[in-house]
């Protein structure tokens, strides 16, 4: 019994050691940026440029930005996902500027040679920051948040009336979800930071709502966006479901159409 009792209290020390760690660690362990600051000029794309924007706690960010050919159409501010940086995203929307659509990519504190380290109330803030900058411009606002930046987008698109419509693709119904599928031993509940409490926003979304997911998606499992379908209040949503998509591919299945046709919906 005295060996027993000795290998549980060792067993014990070393599961609280690890839940320690994971605690001290867990923004390192959450957030990947690619902190390689991207050239415009590489993108390719006639009349897209840089904006700088300041956010409320001081940091000075930038993304990339292109004017609506069409006055009459928004401007779609993407938030992009994590492990990479707003240039990735450049091919996913190029069709949508033919359409004469504005787009700004939004570039994270922390990421794409921004100041600045990445966490929740931040990154809200510098979603912030480009929702005004392109309200001064006069322009109207579609939110589109992929994966880590669906978080970002639901919880801007909830607390500002003047969001005229949000897309997401591969959401989480929260960060504290994710993590209790990958760490089911820990109790994450208790100890995340950023939480990102998407699947509770969402119900007090009315406006026109797009969830676009890969059926195969193993990262972040189409479970969460049915299930954030399902809590979302607005009576003008929809629910695309990619056969065969993964995470981050779904503008090669068919995502791109399929945002443009939601879009005529809003004209």
């Amino acid at each position: 019994m005295a060996i027993i009792g000795k290998y549980l209290f060792w067993i014990a020390v070393i599961y609280i050691a690890l839940v320690v760690a994971l605690y001290m660690n867990q923004r390192n362990m959450m957030y990947f940026p690619n902190r390689h600051k991207p050239d415009i000029r590489d993108a390719g794309v006639k009349g897209m440029e840089e904006i700088a924007v300041t956010t409320e706690d001081g940091l000075n960010i930038t993304g990339w930005y292109k004017a609506p050919d069409d006055v009459d159409k928004p401007v779609i501010i993407w938030f992009h996902g994590n492990a990479q940086h707003h240039a990735y995203r450049v091919v996913a929307v190029v069709e949508w500027m033919k359409q004469g659509y504005g787009v700004l990519l939004a570039g994270y504190r922390g990421y794409a040679g921004n100041p600045g380290k990445p966490a929740e109330q931040g990154l809200y803030a510098d979603a912030r920051a480009y929702v005004q900058a392109v309200k001064d411009a006069g322009h109207d606002i579609v939110l589109y948040g992929e994966s880590l930046g669906s978080g970002v987008a639901v919880e801007t698109a909830v607390g500002d009336p003047d969001v005229k419509a949000l897309i997401i693709e591969a959401p989480y119904t929260s960060t504290v979800n994710v993590a209790r599928e990958k760490y089911p031993f820990v109790p994450v509940g208790l100890l995340m930071k950023d939480r990102y409490e998407s699947i509770n926003k969402i119900a007090n979304f009315d406006r026109p709502l797009l969830i676009m997911h890969g059926e195969n998606d193993t990262l972040i499992p189409p479970g969460h966006g049915k299930a954030m379908h399902e809590a979302a209040k607005s009576e003008q949503k929809t629910l695309k479901i990619f056969p065969g998509a993964g995470h981050s591919n779904l503008h090669l299945s068919g995502s791109v159409p399929a945002v443009l046709e939601f879009l005529s919906t809003l004209e």
